[in-house]
Parts: C-alpha cells; structure tokens; sequence
C-alpha cells in the first residue's frame, strides 16, 4: 500500500516540476527579452 501512494506521490511530483520548470522557463525568457529590449529601446529613442 505504501509503495503505491509514493509512487503515485512521485508522479504527481514529476508532472508538478515539468509543468513549474516550463512555466519558469517562459517567465525567465520573457524577463531576459525585457532586459535586452529596454536598452536597446531606450538607445533607439536617444539616437
């Protein structure tokens, strides 16, 4: 009984971080695109 709730428990992990790491994944790319973007917005709007 207790094999089956932990290896259900660790399914349940596994699918947890696959879905956390691809979400932090979109939000680290969209961060680093900001970070790139607002300089070199701010160069344009200067030049």
């Amino acid at each position: 009984m207790n094999k089956i709730l932990s290896d259900y428990f660790n399914k349940q992990v596994q699918k947890r971080s696959w879905i956390d790491i691809s979400l932090f994944g979109c939000i680290g790319i969209v961060i680093n695109l900001k970070k790139i973007a607002i300089p070199f917005n701010l160069s344009l709007s200067e030049g």
